[in-house]
């Protein structure tokens, strides 16, 4: 694209929003103070107002700090890998060989993951997300792609004001835009001298510290689908580039990326936008009329803890002293009387209580929070993690498609293209196949605990039934259930023997079972004899 239509279109993407970028300023003034700052012109720090004084109540404010960390900690905690790879073709799956290669595909990925910055953007991305329904992440990587020498992933959460996107026909990003504001400084640092504008170098050497506005774009070439292995920037199926916005000046050089770099995870999401909505956007009004309600009530106290006074006309002759061991001369003190306020303070902290529920509410809080005594039990535990699975599952479902699947699929292209992940069996070269990703998480182990609890109690019955009737047993594959609830339960394939492995191994057992069989058959047999010897001789010895 030219630099020019650039321009434009973000021009047009930014009119398209001014509605709801009303909404998240009011949310991030309420909801998310000093993360977005919408409602904020400022460009310095020292600008900014830091108190934030218009809020009066923090319930949201926790509630979405809360809800946030919940989803990290359920979906992509750092204390365990919560993903495992798998190939699409289930046959390729069954061999050790496979399951092996999958698991160490699998940790180098975490590894890498680990050793990047994603635990704290991510975090920053769940923020976002659940306060203005939408957020954007970005993958990059630094190190030579050739030599595969010093590869290090760098993820940073981009500020929803700054993002604007375009969808394809699947609701993914086909061009994503980021509005900069980089001081000359930054942006000789980041293109050199060489290669910015002659006026930027001016700037910056004449000190100037005025930020200017960068546009970042990404968007899809025409043409290039999918490459093999490491191409020039310019063959590559994306393309990026910076551009000054005053002169549409193209910064450095134009580049290019394997794959889209940008996700978009949504909370929930209409038909109708591409925009997504949230907890905090559900539970505004609440928010705003609870914030209200707790400064009248502030004010209401402040009445109550140091109320007016009320006298008649003439009857203090000095200047009414408040103070401490204050001396006030009036004419009659019977009538020096405190203004007693008729305020319902019982009324308004009700309504408190209901609004502080009902938004605690809108962000799950009754669901996620542990009761505090006495401790919950094993079953009640269970019982909690099935709600959340019920209540959080089409948000896990958005964000397994709209982000952690495509990040991590770029991870692994990063991985394998740099030379870091091991070498493909030669039986999996042949039969080829895509690998799909599965997560782990205790969300999603939650997910699985149904199925693992109805073969249980399947198992459970079906020993009833065989005390009874014994060939029941027959109906069940056990093999099957042991290899799946290995699975489920996230197992390590170098715990579980292969089916060749097994086959041996009971081959091994019965021959061990058979020789022993025939060798007590042979000690019977020979006991035998000798108690008919012993029998014979006793009977020759009595005819004697």
């Amino acid at each position: 694209m030219k630099n020019e239509q650039i321009i434009r279109r973000l021009e047009h993407l930014t009119a398209e929003r001014k509605t709801i970028d009303s909404a998240w300023q009011t949310i991030e003034k309420f909801v998310a103070p000093y993360r977005g700052q919408f409602f904020e012109n400022q460009t310095s720090e020292h600008e900014q107002n830091w108190r934030k004084r218009e809020i009066y109540d923090s319930t949201a404010i926790n509630a979405s700090q809360t809800l946030a960390a919940s989803i990290h900690g359920s979906i992509t905690s750092p204390a365990f890998r919560w993903f495992d790879l798998q190939f699409r073709v289930d046959q390729l799956n069954q061999t050790q060989e496979a399951k092996e290669w999958l698991d160490d595909t699998a940790d180098r990925i975490y590894n890498a993951l680990q050793e990047s910055n994603f635990n704290l953007e991510v975090g920053e991305c769940y923020t976002d997300l659940v306060n203005y329904g939408t957020s954007v992440v970005l993958e990059e990587f630094t190190g030579d792609e050739l030599t595969g020498e010093n590869i290090e992933l760098t993820f940073s959460a981009v500020p929803i004001k700054e993002a604007y996107f375009e969808e394809d026909h699947k609701g993914g990003i086909s061009t994503f835009y980021r509005r900069l504001m980089w001081t000359p400084s930054q942006i000789i640092s980041k293109f050199g001298e060489d290669k910015v504008p002659e006026k930027i170098n001016a700037l910056e050497a004449s000190g100037k510290t005025d930020r200017l506005e960068v546009v970042y774009c990404i968007w899809k070439r025409k043409g290039i689908d999918e490459v093999d292995g490491i191409v020039a920037p310019e063959k590559r199926p994306y393309a990026y580039r910076y551009i000054l916005k005053e002169g549409c000046c193209e910064l450095g050089e134009e580049g290019g990326y394997y794959e889209m770099p940008a996700y978009a995870p949504r909370w929930r999401k209409t038909s109708e936008s591409k925009w997504g909505n949230s907890p905090a956007m559900n539970a505004l009004n609440d928010i705003l009329t609870l914030n209200q309600l707790v400064e009248l009530i502030l004010r209401s106290a402040e009445k109550a803890i140091d109320p007016s006074w009320v006298t008649t006309m003439n009857n203090i002759m000095s200047d009414l002293d408040l103070r401490a061991a204050g001396l006030n001369i009036v004419r009659d003190p019977s009538k020096l009387l405190p203004l007693e306020s008729a305020g319902r303070f019982d009324v308004g902290q009700l309504i408190k209580s209901d609004l502080v529920q009902s938004i605690q509410k809108a962000f799950y809080m009754d669901q996620l929070q542990l009761k505090d005594s006495p401790a919950m039990t094993a079953t009640e535990t269970m019982a909690r993690m099935e709600l959340m699975q019920r209540t959080l599952g089409p948000t896990l479902g958005r964000l397994q498609s709209d982000l952690l699947d495509p990040l991590i699929s770029r991870t692994l292209n990063i991985l394998f293209r740099s030379g870091q992940l091991k070498e493909l069996p030669e039986s999996l070269k042949q039969m080829g196949g895509d690998i799909d990703v599965s997560y782990v998480g205790s969300l999603s182990r939650s997910q699985k605990m149904d199925g693992i609890a109805n073969v249980e109690r399947y198992l459970a019955l079906l020993g009833g039934i065989a005390q009874f009737k014994p060939e029941v047993l027959d109906l069940f594959n056990q093999d099957k259930a042991a290899r799946d609830l290995g699975n489920d339960l996230n197992v390590p394939a170098a715990y579980l023997n292969s089916d060749e492995d097994v086959q041996a191994l009971r081959q091994q057992r019965a021959a061990q079972q058979q020789a022993q069989f025939e060798a007590e058959n042979m000690k019977m047999g020979g006991e035998a004899m000798q108690a008919v010897g012993k029998g014979q001789k006793e009977l020759e010895g009595g005819n004697e």
